[in-house]
């Protein structure tokens, strides 16, 4: 009910984004409840078509050739086109309007922490909510980094010179800015106690949240400095190489090294760890994707859980709506509240996981094989995995639906999402569907799964990572073996536990191989939730070349996925395309390429290589 109140706060405040505030009886700032609205109303400011949880989250995830949209027709050519060359254009509009959300609540973090000072509100509550905008603030900057490189560093409230003049901050000193508003986040947070003591109807991150993201930007950085003269920037240019050596950063060894100490502040077991924090992983990885009232296990709802350290709240009565929801999940899934046919158009299943990923999962963690007839010839593939996190994130297989915009149809029906002998004409189509935006009261108009911003497997995928790197194998066993043990367990109530393949007795032929089998641990642990970009961009375009395009491109070459069914109907790529193996060209995409209505409207960004669009070189 406190986030509704922001939101009809918000819109009933004009005077929020003014460039000057004042105090008084009708100010927004002369109360603690005003604080807290305002603290809700930059939350809101995350979530929307272009926030988020809209179509950023897929447009940014397509690049990383771990997904793609349901066909080429979805995107226009410059998102589609871009996407197939790990990047996005200037003059993409998702792009363009991306950079405005996000900058737009970075303005609400800096018009309350401006307003705080002349607020009457007790000095200590003032310093809990400035502390809470800096951690939003961080946030979003980190976000906007790996995206974008150089970026116009705003720290004040925007004016009209500001918006129009405002050039780009070396990337490095924005990681610095970051790591401090997190530090003093860290500091200043309220701790779970005093969350508790005052009682938000939804979650709330506390103190250990900003611990939790400075493991990701360490490890962050630590990739980037793993591969200096294959990344990003041209290290042959003047000032171009990043220089983190005024936080005590000078190796990627020393950025791995703080990740792991802020991991294992909040790792329960750990000689570091703080008894105060409260993070675990819930007990079944299905429970995290559980949005129904009835659910409930061990003093948790998907709603209410442990391992949430940032989430982007939506309820059946907010009056919001969930994009992936809306979007994502395919027709009529039985048991779903969507039973309107009249509520149906193109964008349902639109953002899809592929066949590679899927299969590359099922070998990891073998299930069975199946040898099914194509077009008269033998297609063999894994139909399943050994791995339960697999049946929680996707329909894999097929999917039952209970009504059809079409009246001359036979339903219920179970629908093909996988290659079979049947419904040849469909086979461009059969790819599998998300399952993780499940939600029982999942309907066209709206959805009420949370968005995961952060959660606590992640904490444990850096340590792993960053434990790997220096060279300790056994610890980063051990992180990623409290996930599979999680993972073993998350099956139907009263079944025995998965026989899903442990790490321990696993050989690595050496660090690199042991880092990649980590890279795929988080996929498969955090697949569809935002993640595929930061994870596929971060480490240098040979490492791209390495682990995305070759392998998928051989994947490609396979006789059944590249297959025209007709001249209207093709395969989900465009047909003979294969991803770059130039690491020169992938280089070059790296990053987004910077919006091109900022590079348009701001007076301090002159030049080509402020642009640094693909398309233009």
């Amino acid at each position: 009910m406190l986030f509704i109140g922001a939101l009809a706060f918000l819109c009933s405040c004009s005077s929020f984004l003014e460039e000057k505030q004042t105090t008084g009886i009708s100010s927004p700032y002369s109360t603690e409840e005003m604080l807290e609205s305002d603290v809700f109303g930059i939350i809101a400011k995350f979530s929307g078509t272009f926030g988020f949880t809209g179509e950023p989250m897929e447009i940014f995830s397509i690049p990383s050739g771990l997904t793609h949209w349901a066909g080429s027709a979805r995107l226009n050519k410059h998102k589609w086109e871009s996407s197939l060359y790990f990047t996005q254009y200037s003059t993409t509009d998702t792009n363009n309007k991306f950079f405005r959300y996000i900058y737009n609540a970075i303005n609400g973090c800096n018009v309350l922490i401006a307003s705080l000072p002349d607020s009457p509100v007790d000095e200590s509550y003032k310093k809990e909510i400035e502390a809470e905008a800096r951690f939003y603030r961080a946030v979003l900057y980190f976000s906007a980094v790996r995206l974008w490189g150089d970026l116009p560093l705003r720290l004040e409230t925007i004016s009209v010179e500001s918006s129009t003049n405002c050039p780009r901050t070396h990337f490095s000193k924005v990681y610095m800015q970051i790591i401090e508003d997190f530090e003093y986040a860290a500091q200043y947070m309220r701790s779970p106690a005093r969350v508790k003591e005052i009682g938000f109807s939804v979650p709330r991150p506390d103190r250990y949240a900003p611990v939790a993201f400075l493991s990701s930007v360490y490890v962050t950085i630590g990739s980037l400095l793993a591969s200096p003269d294959d990344n990003f920037w041209d290290s042959s240019k003047e000032g171009r190489a990043p220089d983190f050596s005024a936080i005590g950063i000078s190796s990627a060894a020393d950025a791995y090294a703080k990740a792991l100490e802020y991991a294992e502040r909040i790792i329960p077991g750990t000689d570091t760890y703080d008894a105060e924090c409260r993070y675990r992983l819930v007990e079944k990885f299905s429970d995290l994707f559980m949005f129904t009232p009835e659910f409930s296990r061990n003093g948790y709802d998907a709603w209410m859980n442990p391992e949430q350290i940032f989430s982007l709240t939506y309820t059946p009565t907010c009056g919001l709506t969930s994009y992936m929801s809306e979007r994502v999940l395919p027709k009529f899934p039985a048991g779903s509240s969507h039973v309107d046919p009249a509520k149906t158009n193109g964008n349902m299943g639109r953002w899809r996981p592929n066949r590679w990923v899927f299969q590359k999962w099922c070998e990891t963690y073998p299930g069975d094989l199946e040898t099914v007839k194509f077009k008269g010839k033998d297609v063999t593939l894994y139909m399943n995995g050994s791995d339960p996190r697999i049946d929680a994130t996707l329909y894999f297989y097929e999917y039952e639906t209970t009504i059809s915009d079409n009246p001359t149809k036979i339903y219920p029906q179970i629908l093909n999402t996988h290659i079979s002998s049947s419904n040849d004409a469909d086979k461009y189509q059969c790819f599998p569907y998300f399952r993780k935006y499940w939600s029982y009261s999942y309907n066209y108009d709206e959805g009420d799964h949370d968005f995961y911003f952060m959660r606590f497997a992640e904490v444990y995928l850096n340590a792993a990572e960053a434990a790997a790197y220096l060279d300790d194998e056994a610890s980063a066993r051990q992180y990623i073996e409290v996930l599979h043990a999680r993972a073993r367990h998350s099956v139907p109530d009263g079944e025995e536990d998965s026989d899903m393949p442990s790490w321990e007795n696993r050989t690595f032929a050496d660090k690199d191989e042991l880092l990649s089998a980590i890279f795929w641990e988080r996929i498969f642990e955090l697949y569809g939730e935002g993640h595929e970009w930061n994870e596929t961009h971060r480490h240098g375009a040979q490492w791209l070349v390495d682990n995305i395009s070759v392998p998928k491109n051989a994947f490609l070459d396979r006789w059944e996925q590249s297959y025209v069914i007709d001249e209207q109907k093709s395969s989900i790529y465009p047909q003979g395309f294969r991803y770059s193996t130039d690491p020169v060209q992938t280089r070059k995409a790296l990053l987004a390429a910077f919006p091109y209505n900022e590079f348009l409207y701001n007076e301090a960004l002159s030049s080509p290589e402020d642009q640094n669009d693909f398309y233009l070189q």
